[in-house]
């Protein structure tokens, strides 16, 4: 359920569903360079409503992990989520909901644009299990 390169491609983050879940980060010192060795990456402090976590992105150079998270007891329907990076590029605290118009939102594959200060994302628009999504834009306030 998704993979992403950060903005300067050397570094990548992708989920697996191996271990009931796992986001990996690889990277690489330029962009014609093999990928190293996959890491674990680890996001601390998780409350239990984002136990599993997926669709992952990097943002502001590495130092936020985007990510959705399913709805306890209904996998289709994920929230959109953030995390700081917490010491390592491979460690993550604080993760929390990321609010459109102040409330959590069900999103897929969250990717920020710093340069445009946009959030891309998808959105269902029909009842699970979801058929339909939409390709939807909303602007970040700092």
């Amino acid at each position: 359920k998704g993979s992403a390169f950060s903005d300067n491609g050397l570094a990548l983050v992708y989920f697996t569903s191996e271990d009931g879940g796992t986001i990996y980060r690889s990277e690489r010192t330029t962009v014609v360079q093999d990928w190293g060795a996959p890491q674990k990456v680890r996001v601390h402090g998780r409350p239990p409503k984002m136990e599993y976590l997926t669709w992952p992105s990097l943002t502001g150079g590495g130092k936020y992990l985007l990510f959705s998270s399913p709805e306890p007891g209904n996998r289709s329907s994920e929230y959109g989520g953030v995390a700081d990076m917490a010491g390592s590029r491979y460690e993550y605290s604080d993760p929390r909901s990321l609010l459109l118009d102040g409330k959590p939102f069900v999103t897929r594959g969250g990717r920020y644009c710093e340069a445009t200060g946009e959030l891309f994302y998808c959105h269902p628009t029909d009842t699970p299990p979801h058929r339909e999504i939409e390709l939807r834009v909303a602007k970040v306030e700092k």
